[in-house]
């Protein structure tokens, strides 16, 4: 299993890599009233063709997590999302171990799609399955009223 801090070192490499590529934008999380830095997450995996964008790879720190910091970030970059950029969905993909992501990602409004088995390969060679969640456009003025009441 990776260290905290070899996960972060992986999520900064692609996030500049992605950057360089644009295939990925990430973005910091950052707690107003201390200046801090407190996480980061990113936009994914777009399709035109689809209409999809993934909401992925967010990481926020031990202290910060279960608070509004997850809760905030999701309400802002999906607003962006949705009111901007105008696609018919949002997914989330989570590592099938990751509990506390799938209790986010649902607590977000996202609804469960189904599994893909074996569909992550890790760096150590580990093959992992992923869950599917989304949030279609549909749905999207209800999870925002969801989201701001939570807050």
């Amino acid at each position: 299993m990776q260290s905290r801090d070899d996960l972060i070192k992986r999520f900064e490499d692609e996030a500049i890599k992605g950057r360089q590529d644009q295939t990925v934008n990430t973005f910091s999380i950052k707690e107003i009233n201390t200046n801090e830095i407190v996480g980061l997450t990113s936009l994914r995996n777009f399709s035109q063709r689809h209409q999809t964008v993934e909401i992925g790879a967010t990481c926020i720190g031990e202290r910060w997590q279960k608070s509004y910091v997850n809760t905030e970030s999701k309400l802002l970059l999906m607003t962006y999302v949705f009111e901007t950029l105008k696609p018919h969905r949002i997914v989330f993909n989570v590592d099938s171990l990751n509990f506390n992501s799938q209790r986010a990602v649902l607590r977000l409004g996202a609804k469960f799609e189904g599994e893909l088995r074996q569909s992550w390969v890790q760096q150590d060679g580990q093959r992992r399955d992923r869950r599917i969640y989304a949030v279609i456009d549909l749905e999207w003025p209800a999870v925002k009223t969801h989201l701001a009441w939570l807050l």
